[in-house]
């Protein structure tokens, strides 16, 4: 069905409910991965979030297809500079970076204040964070609270499923456990930065 969408001309976004991902046989990449330990109220803002994202890049198309190619550079449009933030442990990014087999720098800080100071002062493609819940949910709120970083995808390390919910509603765009499989946490990385890379496009236009 996804295909034929596709063929048409129409976006569908594909949201995942798994708790791993890394044996889905997909023909195309998941729009968003959820956790089935979300809450039917986070779930809900999960789903019409990534809709909101859908219809942002339609927009854009349609603008496209009205007014003509933009005076961008489309080149750097499609492949926005940028690091990976970690705040905590940077291991688990770096594994999860080369199971994606991308080539990304890294940038670590170990407070709240550091990484929002440098997320402000310099471009960065995501933001992943491995820390204990309360440092985490801490972070979550002061980026939150920076409109500069609206659109900075987030992905975030829980130890136990009681934590998954907590993270996903305080903002993260996926939580994963910290016993996750590398190849896992690595498409859900990959998965995260090209949504990321779709709303710097649909910004952009």
């Amino acid at each position: 069905l996804r295909d034929t969408f596709r063929a048409a001309g129409v976006d569908v976004p594909l949201i995942v409910e798994t708790r791993k991902s890394a044996d889905l046989a997909l023909s195309r990449p998941a729009s968003a991965f959820v956790s089935p330990a979300l809450t039917e109220e986070t779930l809900v803002a999960r789903i019409r979030e990534t809709i909101r994202q859908s219809v942002r890049m339609e927009e854009a198309r349609l603008r496209r297809a009205v007014l003509g190619p933009l005076p961008v550079d489309r080149e750097a449009l499609r492949h926005p500079s940028g690091s990976l933030m970690v705040a905590g442990a940077g291991q688990a990014a770096a594994t999860a970076l080369t199971q994606a087999g991308l080539s990304l720098p890294i940038e670590g800080a170990l407070t709240a204040d550091a990484v929002c100071r440098r997320l402000t002062q310099t471009p960065h493609r995501a933001l992943f964070v491995d820390m204990p819940l309360d440092r985490t949910c801490d972070i979550l709120q002061k980026v939150n609270a920076d409109p500069r970083l609206a659109s900075l995808p987030v992905l975030a390390m829980a130890t136990a499923d009681d934590e998954v919910d907590t993270l996903a509603a305080a903002g993260c765009g996926d939580v994963v456990l910290r016993d996750a499989d590398p190849a896992d946490l690595g498409i859900r990385l990959r998965t995260l930065l090209l949504a990321g890379a779709r709303r710097h496009l649909a910004d952009a236009l």
